[in-house]
């Protein structure tokens, strides 16, 4: 059976990205948080990579969960997804905030495990749009704060601050790594999402 690492996860989520249309990811990035469609698009690679075991979205809570033909869990993942914009200084409320919800969502799945020892990751993901959006109110999720943002700095100061002031956030979780995924372009708008794979993370138990 193959191991479920970080490094792992991390090559299924890029096959898993690369299926999108041209533009489709960008769209969806921009117009509601994407930590769904990602999330859903991972589930089934893993599921058509690894058919002994069952892959399933939203097992008692979880995001993701693979799981043996006896429903035991062998891994979990846990996604949550954010804008660049909202971690881009060290400064911004959100750094905290995003940092605590990782925490709390690593927690409750090593909870979930009990005495069970499965490894538990936590996937973070980031969407950069590189250009100032159009005004299409209600169409476009935060593009009044995209704007804002980009009439303030550039867009690769706010993505290196946003690498970097996430990185640093991260780093108390335990090991991480990071990479990109090109979106295309929607509205006009290129996008890019970076993301990153905390864990693993173990229970203590037997």
């Amino acid at each position: 059976m193959v191991e479920i690492t970080a490094v792992y996860l991390a090559q299924v989520l890029e096959t898993a990205a690369s299926s999108f249309a041209p533009g489709e990811l960008a769209y969806l990035a921009l117009t509601s948080k994407v930590e769904l469609p990602l999330r859903d698009r991972l589930a089934w690679s893993l599921s058509t990579r690894l058919p002994d075991l069952v892959v399933a979205r939203e097992w008692k809570r979880t995001d993701l969960a693979l799981l043996d033909q006896t429903a035991k869990a062998i891994a979990l993942v846990e996604a949550k997804a954010l804008y660049s914009f909202d971690v881009a200084t060290p400064h911004r409320a959100n750094v905290r905030v995003y940092g605590d919800k990782v925490k709390a969502d690593i927690a409750k799945a090593v909870a979930l495990l009990g005495e069970h020892q499965a490894p538990v990751f936590a996937l973070v993901l980031v969407t950069h749009p590189m250009d100032s959006p159009p005004d299409l109110d209600g169409v476009i999720k935060y593009g009044t704060s995209i704007k804002a943002a980009l009439n303030r700095a550039t867009q690769e100061e706010i993505r290196a601050g946003a690498k970097a002031t996430l990185s640093s956030a991260l780093e108390p979780l335990g090991p991480a790594i990071h990479g990109s995924l090109m979106a295309g372009t929607a509205f006009g708008v290129r996008v890019i999402v970076d993301y990153w794979i905390v864990g693993p993370a173990e229970t203590q138990g037997g």
